[in-house]
């Protein structure tokens, strides 16, 4: 009997062991269960998070890319890459069609370009031209303002100097001035790819 009770005894404790051993385990299962299910939310709030800065990262790559193209259209206009003889032909007389009216005339007799040199020590280009035009001292002021205004992007108005002024002052009071201006178109040098 002292047998049996030693054997029941030894069961018992090894069965208290087991059941200790198995809550043990149980409780080490259910805190790795927890911090596995922690990590797969945390996992996914990183996932929602990456997303959301590829997603903030493409509209702003987007908003770059489009100001980025504004402003080179806004700079060739400025400062072109090469004469554009056409486009500084329209812009004169655009500036002339806006503030020519009879009584306040700023009319082109002629333009006349030279060729272009090289100016900042070869990393922009000078168009030389004279342009002979009839105008009224107020047109004239307007398009001293127009020159001294020029080159900035938000005018978008070409890059322009005027180099010399000759004025032939008219015999009648108000009348129109016949005014000779040598000016010069400044463009850039086109870029070299590689």
């Amino acid at each position: 009997m002292n047998n049996d009770r030693r054997t029941t005894g030894i069961a018992l404790v090894l069965l208290l062991i087991l059941v200790g051993f198995s809550a043990w385990q149980f409780s080490i299962l259910q805190a790795n269960k927890v911090t596995a299910e922690a990590a797969y939310s945390n996992t996914e709030n990183f996932r929602s998070i990456q997303e959301q800065l590829l997603e903030d990262h493409q509209t702003l790559k987007a908003r770059v890319q489009t100001t980025r193209r504004e402003t080179e259209q806004n700079l060739s206009l400025v400062f072109p890459t090469d004469e554009s003889l056409t486009g500084l032909t329209r812009m004169l007389d655009d500036f002339a069609s806006r503030n020519h009216f009879s009584e306040n005339p700023f009319f082109i007799d002629s333009i006349d370009y030279g060729a272009s040199t090289a100016v900042l020590d070869g990393s922009a280009q000078a168009l030389p031209f004279t342009l002979h035009v009839n105008t009224s001292r107020k047109n004239l002021e307007r398009f001293f303002d127009f020159v001294d205004e020029s080159g900035t992007l938000a005018g978008g108005t070409r890059l322009l100097s005027i180099e010399s002024i000759d004025l032939s002052y008219p015999k009648e009071f108000n009348a129109p001035f016949d005014a000779t201006l040598n000016m010069r178109a400044y463009f850039s040098r086109p870029l070299k790819t590689l």
